[in-house]
């Protein structure tokens, strides 16, 4: 039985296999943006909307990405208007989906590791579609065999750059997270996560220092670096 998935090429999915899906974790993905808008953050360099397999899932995904490029809030009130815009709100379930979506999670935490696994489930199925067009290509004997090597290997080659491009990430993205955990511990009255120094302005804008920081103290000569 072959099937069109993701606009993927046909999988043929003999003894009954499904294709690699994780369906739970997309649910997980995109209930955690629903409740911490700013989590999107995290998976937008991590996930494509064709990385979900539910269509109605790579819909409100865009729907999300769309409002995230625009610099709207996500919750449950912005996204279906966002997918009423789209025209796309009764196809995925109207409003009762989206809210169902945010109920079936908690709280945002681990959504990178969650949309890591749904990303390696996208791969996968490309991965399979396109040995099924390498299979299929090869019982054609009108086509030269070094021209499939080249289409096998071009294929494969376009997936790891795209996999290596899309879990790499700029450093003004990076930044931005890092400054708006900054202006959050800022918000904060005496709650530090981290060691506590004997500055306190400075432990109330950072939390006090953090496992794994490595910090840098950077000043033209005779600023008080050393004194500090």
């Amino acid at each position: 039985m072959n099937q069109k998935k993701n606009n993927l090429p046909a999988i043929n999915l003999e003894h009954g296999k499904l294709p690699p899906q994780a369906i739970d974790l997309e649910d997980a993905v995109l209930g955690g943006i629903l409740l911490e808008s700013r989590s999107i953050h995290k998976v937008s360099t991590i996930l494509l909307p064709e990385s979900f397999y539910k269509d109605e899932h790579q819909k409100i995904f865009q729907a999300m990405m769309d409002m995230y490029n625009q610099n709207i809030q996500i919750d449950l009130l912005t996204v279906p208007e966002q997918l009423r815009k789209n025209e796309v709100l009764d196809e995925v379930g109207g409003i009762a989906y989206i809210t169902q979506l945010s109920g079936r999670v908690a709280s945002a935490a681990h959504i990178e590791q969650h949309a890591m696994i749904v990303q390696q489930k996208y791969i996968q199925r490309k991965l399979i579609a396109i040995c099924s067009e390498v299979q299929e290509k090869a019982f054609d004997d009108s086509i030269d065999v070094q021209e499939l090597i080249d289409f096998a290997q071009d294929e494969v080659h376009s997936i790891v750059k795209k996999s290596i491009t899309k879990f790499a990430r700029t450093i003004g993205e990076i930044g931005y997270e890092v400054i708006q955990d900054l202006q959050e511990l800022g918000k904060k009255e005496r709650k530090y996560s981290g060691i506590i120094s004997t500055y306190k302005q400075l432990d109330k804008i950072t939390g006090g220092w953090q496992d794994s920081d490595l910090i840098l103290l950077a000043a033209r000569p005779s600023m008080g670096k050393t004194a500090f």
